[in-house]
């Protein structure tokens, strides 16, 4: 047998007996330790790839407790008590803090010229409108501006969040563009998309607002003769609900 080395184990401290041809081998790539069984090796690659620790404050009681600086054992929180208890405050907290926000945004949106430079409205017109429902919400903004003619804002009407195309508090008028989505099922959403019709119909007879319909098919037909039918409506017409529809289409 080949003669042997005597060294320490690097990870447990005890004394083992090495071949001194592999010691060498070892000793010319680098390496000045060793251990004693690949157990020892182990245990001392997975300390070296650790996370360390860190110390942390709890944000519900305060106490200050160790864990991993990340990861996903890295916690909050010095309990799971802790943890309930400070989650359910802040769901109630900002359940109030979303009505009160609800109502401060309510607010503005009742001013048309904040309605107007929304950036949330500018962007829903720029990339989820379809192009005659621009055209005729610019028509009447351009034409009519006495008119306050505005779009966007939330109701919340019967469960549902109904967002109008086109009004004009001033008038308490309505003005809805519908596409093809309102008469053709399309993914499920038919059923939602005409139960928000309706509930949009019923708030607009309960706070006295006239409400126009016009289908996206016949506008485009004629864009300037329908802009100028409409405005006409809104003028000189007496219904409280009008719909310019296909006769396919007017059982709505």
């Amino acid at each position: 047998m080949g003669r042997t080395i005597r060294l320490q184990c690097r990870e447990c401290g005890k004394k083992f007996d090495k071949p001194k041809g592999e010691y060498n081998r070892w000793i010319r790539k680098g390496r000045d330790y060793f251990f004693c069984s690949y157990s020892c090796a182990s245990k001392h690659s997975n300390c070296s790839k650790a996370i360390p620790m860190t110390v942390k404050k709890c944000p519900h009681c305060g106490k200050e407790f160790e864990t991993k600086i990340r990861g996903k054992r890295s916690r909050k929180y010095c309990s799971r008590k802790c943890a309930g208890t400070h989650s359910a405050a802040r769901q109630h907290n900002s359940i109030e803090t979303r009505r009160k926000l609800s109502k401060s945004i309510s607010r503005k949106w009742k001013d048309p010229e904040y309605a107007t430079k929304c950036s949330r409205s500018q962007a829903r017109a720029q990339y989820f409108t379809s192009t005659g429902e621009r055209e005729l919400r610019e028509f009447f903004q351009t034409t009519y501006p006495s008119q306050n003619w505005t779009y966007g804002g939330r109701l919340i009407v019967d469960g549902f969040s109904i967002s109008r195309d086109l009004y004009s508090d001033t008038l308490k008028v309505c003005i809805e563009y519908d596409g093809i989505w309102h008469f053709i099922d399309i993914k499920g959403q038919l059923e939602d998309k005409q139960a928000k019709d309706a509930a949009l119909l019923k708030w607009c007879g309960e706070n006295s607002y006239r409400l126009i319909r016009i289908e996206d098919e016949i506008y485009k037909e004629d864009p300037s003769f329908w802009q100028k039918r409409i405005a006409y409506e809104v003028e000189m017409g007496d219904q409280d609900y009008t719909i310019f529809y296909r006769p396919k289409h007017t059982k709505h």
